[in-house]
């Protein structure tokens, strides 16, 4: 369902591929709220253009005027095909997008005033520790030793950088070369 009406449309922007936006894109339609989808895949972006001047953004040659938006960096398809342009092209798709979201104050989004911390995953859990949340047992090393000392399936591995999804730790192990 797409409406224009910027008292009515929430704009969810980012990969295909992530299971997070597919959740939040079903979850908002039930609750009757109208989207406009600027999801993407692997091998294309819809047509986008910013008239930084002017301040209107077209998507697919419409322009578009949300109440507000959910937007996310593609991480997954650099997981589906690693050519660097895959990557430059999701990047490229995200900071025009967030750019022109970020310019207009009147655009509601969550994280507008996102310090540095936000995207720090040893930051966020302290900060979500001090708001009285519990958090697992969390070691953050790039010392081999330190990762040995875990037994067998009773860790997982996540990296500290980006959105990747977590993996048992033995894989992590057995991928990665200790310098």
């Amino acid at each position: 369902m797409v409406d224009l009406d910027p008292s009515k449309t929430l704009v969810i922007a980012g990969g295909h591929s992530d299971p997070n936006l597919g959740q939040l894109l079903a979850t908002a339609q039930q609750a009757g709220i109208v989207v406009q989808d600027l999801r993407h895949g692997v091998k294309d972006s819809p047509p986008l253009s910013w008239q930084v001047n002017q301040g209107s953004l077209k998507v697919n040659n419409q322009e578009i005027k949300p109440y507000g938006a959910f937007i996310r960096y593609d991480v997954f398809a650099g997981m589906e095909d690693s050519r660097p342009q895959v990557a430059k092209r999701a990047m490229g798709w995200y900071q025009t997008l967030q750019g022109w979201l970020l310019s207009d104050p009147k655009i509601r989004l969550f994280n507008r005033h996102q310090s540095p911390a936000g995207g720090n995953k040893g930051a966020t859990l302290i900060l979500a520790q001090q708001c009285g949340l519990a958090i697992p047992e969390t070691l953050i090393t790039n010392e081999e030793a330190s990762l040995r000392q875990y037994p067998q399936g009773t860790a997982i591995a996540k990296p500290v950088a980006g959105g990747d999804y977590c993996y048992g730790l033995e894989e992590l192990l057995n991928g990665v070369e200790f310098r």
